[in-house]
């Protein structure tokens, strides 16, 4: 143990140092003092450590440094009281010179941010620390500056310290120095092992960075008289051999930086490993049949950014890629094939400093819906007829779902598709029953896709509904909405519903006239509880609000110009079905009734009383439907 004393703080004991690696920079000769930087101040200091051909005769040229010892003092309460902990952020820069302006110093070799380290033990009282820190992944330094002692340039490496958490005042590191009394160099392997040191390279001064951006020189009124300019830091390093980049990274998987390397692993989580400039990673893995691949890759984004490509067994075609900026990249890719995948993943690392991250893999069966198989024309399935609305459905891009939609002659049907664009570009397409003649199609980039098509033909005729994927992730849930009409259809879907004591969600439709000054549009609803109450609302926004009110299903009319229809309570008739013409001339509002416009766009639902499956009572709502009047 050791003892540091001030005149504000008393006597503190503090942990001996560290043990382990050779130490090769010793900045430890205790003051007794702190430097204030709690106003978000980021401090820079120098150092070096000798080459094998400096004065000094070091033992390498570069070493890998693995450990360090912060000093530093804190108001921020420990964990132990349930408090966060000291927060400090270190950073690690090559050759510079802090009387120099910090932009000149290029990105650092690496940023630690290291929190819940130990912290006040008394509410709102100092305390300061000496703690080693083991650093996540090692980072190699040039000996000298450049891996060689040039008396006539900079020898020295720059780091800088912040604590920006640090909100209450009175918090920084600790000063450290004092070459009258410890030797520059001393307490090293190259020099008075085990002794008190003053840090070879320092000087009598520091650079200041202030919140706002201004960044001075500074000193403490100059040493002997007063402290010494710099601050405490301890660095170890194993003297096993010379480094490259960060130093030892991740050695039980490297070298893994081409794909002709590329390391095989399976689908679990791998932690802490190290992505440095101009040494990509490469993984294989194989992903199971019908299945997605998630890779998620996660970093600290302030630190700098890591970037994600999946090919193709050995490299071949790109498959996907994630480039965002941030905190983590996400890339998804499905295998539609009946066999295992096998494919490399590249990690991209960043162009500067280096980067510890996770990865975390894993593969999620798609499991088909239950009209498999539909997946050509004969096999096509009668769910649009028998329910109007089918929820819960699935097609890939390498599987199309093909659906029978039987019309009445002089009918009209209309198929709306509903999905995330996200997820998949999902199209149809409507054919003749042989699926030889194409009858219409529907290619949108939204979250919908609707078709219609009209029998005039004398007779009842079977048409195909084909859906099918265009792009994406290559795989997308959905629902189908179909109506029925004699006449024109003249409404579009907003939203399903969302099953009911029938088993089925409700559907509702319009047909009639789309001009306004008619004032005819008549709706139905089916698939709705037998002699269940129930009244229309409207309103000229849509929205998603799931369970309102403990109801079941969701309702998906906004609030502008909301209003009920409830003066026409309706009752569904045995065939679980309900109709309604509304007087456009007077629907209702919030503010009293209104006449339907011109060019508006306003939309309903039917809501409807049910029950739960113990028997209670409970709400539901049909699928929502909206009407653009001219």
């Amino acid at each position: 143990m050791s003892v540091l004393c001030s005149l504000s703080l008393g006597c503190l004991s503090l942990a001996a140092p560290p043990q382990g690696p050779a130490v090769v920079f010793n900045n430890t000769a205790p003051t007794g003092l702190f430097h204030d930087i709690s106003s978000g101040i980021t401090v820079f200091d120098e150092g070096r450590i000798p080459s094998t051909s400096a004065p000094e005769l070091g033992a390498q040229d570069t070493y890998s440094i693995t450990r360090v010892e912060l000093g530093y003092t804190t108001r921020a309460q420990a964990a132990s009281l349930g408090g966060p902990g000291a927060r400090v952020i270190l950073s690690f820069y090559g050759t510079g010179d802090v009387s120099d302006d910090p932009s000149e110093l290029g990105s650092p070799l690496a940023v630690f941010d290291v929190t819940g380290l130990p912290g006040s033990t008394a509410t709102g009282s100092l305390s300061s620390h000496r703690v080693p820190y083991l650093l996540p992944f090692p980072v190699c330094f040039r000996a000298d500056g450049n891996g060689r002692f040039d008396p006539s340039a900079g020898n020295d490496f720059v780091w800088s310290l912040s604590m920006p958490d640090e909100v209450n005042g009175s918090a920084g590191p600790l000063i450290a120095g004092d070459p009258q009394s410890c030797a520059k160099g001393d307490g090293t392997y190259f020099q008075a092992a085990g002794a008190c040191g003053t840090g070879l390279g320092s000087i009598d001064g520091f650079g200041e960075l202030t919140a706002s951006g201004d960044y001075v020189f500074r000193d403490f009124g100059g040493y002997p008289q007063n402290a010494y300019g710099s601050f405490h830091l301890m660095a170890e390093a194993p003297l096993s051999g010379e480094c490259s980049g960060c130093g030892i990274a991740d050695p039980y998987l490297e070298p893994n930086d081409s794909c002709a390397t590329a390391l095989p692993i399976g689908l679990l989580p791998i932690f802490g490993l190290i992505a440095e400039p101009g040494d990509d990673d490469f993984f294989e893995l194989s992903i199971p049949s019908s299945s997605t691949l998630i890779v998620d890759a996660l970093f600290d984004g302030a630190l700098g950014d890591l970037d994600l490509e999946l090919y193709a067994a050995n490299c071949g075609a790109l498959l996907a890629s994630s480039s965002t900026i941030g905190r983590q990249e996400s890339l998804e890719y499905f295998v539609c094939s009946g066999a295992p995948e096998d494919v490399v993943l590249r990690v991209i690392a960043p162009t500067s400093s280096c980067l510890s991250y996770d990865l975390k893999l894993q593969a999620t069966p798609v499991v088909d819906d239950a009209f498999e198989d539909n997946d050509i024309c004969s096999q096509s399935a009668l769910g649009g007829i028998s329910t109007f609305t089918t929820r819960d459905l699935l097609v890939s891009e390498c599987d199309s779902d093909y659906f029978l939609l039987r019309v009445a002659d002089q009918r009209e049907v209309r198929i709306d598709l509903f999905f995330a664009h996200s997820d998949s570009n999902v199209d149809v397409q409507l054919w003749d029953a042989s699926c030889q003649t194409l009858l219409g199609s529907s290619t949108g980039l939204g979250d919908t896709e609707t078709i219609t098509s009209y029998n005039g033909t004398g007779v009842t005729v079977d048409v195909i509904a084909e859906i099918f994927c265009d792009g994406g992730k290559g795989n997308a849930e959905y629902s189908l909405s179909a109506c029925y009409s004699i006449g024109d259809l003249i409404s579009f879907q907003t939203c399903t519903g969302v099953s009911n004591s029938t088993g089925r969600p409700a559907t509702m439709c319009a047909r009639g006239s789309d001009v306004a000054a008619d004032n005819f549009v008549l709706f139905y609803a089916v698939d709705l509880p037998a002699f269940a109450f129930g009244y229309f609302i409207t309103s000229l926004t849509t929205d998603s609000v799931p369970r309102p009110g403990g109801a079941t299903g969701t309702l998906c009319l906004g609030a502008s110009g909301v209003g009920r229809y409830a003066y026409d309570v309706l009752q569904t008739s045995n065939s679980n079905a309900a109709f309604y013409q509304p007087d456009l001339r007077n629907t209702p509002t919030g503010l009293g009734p209104v006449s339907v416009m011109p060019g508006e766009t306003r939309y309903w639902q039917f809501w409807y009383r049910d029950t739960t499956p113990s028997g209670g009572t409970t709400s539901n709502f049909t699928g929502g439907v909206g009407v653009t009047f001219q």
